[in-house]
């Protein structure tokens, strides 16, 4: 009898590249955040963009990490998490060196 692993399955079956980070409460609806990341894994990846992502939970700490891949793969995410209050720190310094491309948090509403 054949058990199919991840590495086994045919790319449009394979769960995105996620998993939790440990000691970390989730984010309340790590659900959408899930179903997010499986709908971005499933559109074109290639080979020249790789990006680890991390995902801020409320109390500002990285509690999910995920690996997309192609523009198309990272475009989708951003947009997504963007219409859930999530924006990119893309330009801040806080999180060099923290081995993440790119991490998501929930927007400050003023």
């Amino acid at each position: 009898m054949l058990i199919a692993t991840a590495s086994s399955l045919p790319p449009h079956l394979k769960m995105p590249d996620t998993s939790r980070i440990g000691g970390t409460m989730p984010f309340e609806n790590d659900a959408a955040v899930l179903a997010v990341l499986d709908v971005a894994w499933q559109l074109p990846s290639d080979v020249l963009m790789s990006c680890e992502i991390g995902v801020r939970n409320c109390a500002g700490e990285v509690y999910r990490r995920a690996l997309v891949k192609g523009v198309a793969q990272m475009l989708y995410l951003e947009d997504r998490l963007s219409q859930m209050g999530f924006v990119p720190e893309l330009e801040d310094s806080e999180h060099n060196g923290s081995g993440f491309d790119v991490i998501f948090r929930r927007s400050v509403r003023k």
